[in-house]
């Protein structure tokens, strides 16, 4: 399922703040707001929620595979614990509401 608008970017180096990931696993960064998976399948942890409160990022896959993000122990993205999938071409947008994360 996709949600909002769906955009292709032909050259995602341009644009500031786009950290391209092509590396598993992958620990997401606090400093992160726009993560590009562009290689294999991919499983990354979210940064912990409780220490993130307001953080907002998106993830867009565009590896041909899927991409796994999975929130810290004891967390959850949108309740729940195995976080969520992408599939190629999926994208996501989460908040950190103080002690999980929501998908927006």
């Amino acid at each position: 399922m996709h949600l909002g608008f769906v955009s292709t970017i032909s050259n995602p180096s341009t644009i500031a703040n786009i950290t391209q990931v092509s590396t598993t696993p992958y620990t997401i960064p606090s400093s992160v707001y726009f993560l590009l998976c562009i290689a294999g399948s991919s499983s990354m942890t979210l940064p912990d929620a409780t220490i993130n409160t307001g953080k907002i990022f998106s993830v867009k896959n565009t590896n041909g595979s899927t991409v796994t993000i999975v929130p810290v122990g004891g967390q959850t993205v949108d309740g729940d614990s195995s976080g969520v999938v992408l599939q190629n071409n999926d994208a996501v947008t989460m908040l950190s509401n103080g002690s999980n994360w929501i998908l927006v």
